[in-house]
């Protein structure tokens, strides 16, 4: 018995090693924090490049689908700025690496369509930034924007995000914020951190 737990705590110690590494050097969008009222915030963000492709189906096949369509944009699945004329026999992945950086965001538009985005590093601007080879792909500019923002751990099922997202809904009518526009999900994690340790955020747009 004694063995058996040893073997788990090394497990999970080597988990949390791995998950504490793999992000470390992750960068997050610039922001200031406006109202800290842990685990509720209020954010004001910095303009960002963010990549987005549009999926469907239920929230986490929608991820999963959303994630590999902007990994391979990122990993090299893209052409340099200007470039018009396709190059014949290609590889698939030939272009310009892009750092990854968190948190991935999912926004729904409908019960069963959703948004998936990655936030571009903040040494691209428009110009520079390589075009992605899909068409699903879209590349735009977000101007500075202002979120409520509730963070919580965990598995992030469905039920669980939506009592979050109403959890920030009460609490922005609590604080006079008024809601600009709809709700997204963000997470930071690789799949395989534990699931006490995983950061997860709603956000909701908020009214300047």
């Amino acid at each position: 018995m004694i063995r058996w737990i040893l073997v788990a705590f090394v497990v999970i110690a080597a988990a949390i090693v791995v998950s504490q590494w793999t992000m470390a050097d992750v960068a997050e969008p610039d922001y200031e924090t406006l109202m800290d009222d842990s685990p509720f915030a209020v954010r004001r963000y910095d303009p960002m490049i963010v990549a987005t492709v549009e999926v469907t189906g239920g929230r986490r096949s929608a991820a999963n689908a959303g994630f590999r369509a902007l990994a391979d944009y990122i990993f090299g699945a893209n052409v340099p700025p200007g470039t018009t004329v396709p190059v014949v026999q290609e590889r698939a992945r030939d272009g310009t690496k892009i750092d990854m950086t968190a948190p991935v965001l999912q926004t729904p538009t409908d019960e069963q369509r959703w948004t998936v985005s990655f936030v571009m590093p903040e040494d691209f601007t428009m110009e520079t930034l390589p075009r992605p080879k899909s068409p699903d792909v879209i590349v735009d500019a977000r101007p500075p924007e202002t979120l409520a923002v509730l963070r919580f751990s965990g598995i992030p099922t469905m039920r669980r995000i939506e009592a979050k997202e109403a959890a920030l809904r009460m609490w922005m009518e609590n604080r006079g914020l008024e809601p600009a526009g709809g709700a997204r999900y963000a997470f930071y994690d690789p799949p395989w951190t534990i699931p006490f340790l995983r950061r997860n955020e709603v956000m909701i747009p908020a009214a300047d």
